[in-house]
């Protein structure tokens, strides 16, 4: 018994070393990509921290300026209403912009996020090919030596 799983052991580590030299990365591979999906993550969390407070202080900034608009008593009914679209106008325009650009920075951080993600599974497959083979090969093995055994 001890015979046969020392050559199970033997077989493993022969096994595990071609693999690895075969393309099957090792361990560590996968998790530093899950280390860098946890901090594309909160990179993620962060810039839409920094998207939030932006459209918070533009949305502040907009509402001052209506309201600048509305208490100054020079201005006509009419010219009062040309003021505030062109305000309305101004703001929205910013807004766009400002998504436009979080929008962008988003789009990277989630290419890289599945980028990783894809190398994840592509690797976990590989190690799980190769724990399928060497189970394959040790279970093989056994069923020779076994029949290896009574023949004799």
């Amino acid at each position: 018994m001890k015979k046969i799983i020392a050559a199970a052991l033997l077989t493993l580590a022969r096994s595990s070393v071609g693999a690895w030299a075969q393309g099957t990365p090792p361990p560590s591979d996968i998790a530093r990509d899950r280390q860098e999906v946890r901090a594309d993550l909160e990179e993620m969390q962060t810039l839409d921290a920094k998207h939030a407070d932006a459209v918070k202080d533009l949305n502040a900034q907009e509402k001052a300026a209506m309201e600048a608009v509305k208490d100054d008593a020079s201005l006509t009914p009419e010219r009062r209403k040309e003021q505030l679209a062109a305000v309305r106008e101004n703001f929205n325009a910013r807004r766009r912009t400002l998504n436009e650009t979080f929008r962008a920075d988003k789009r990277k951080i989630l290419a890289d996020l599945k980028k990783d993600r894809a190398d994840i599974r592509k690797d976990e497959g590989g190690l799980r090919a190769e724990r399928r083979g060497l189970h394959r090969n040790m279970r093989r093995e056994m069923r020779e030596r076994r029949e290896a055994g009574g023949r004799r």
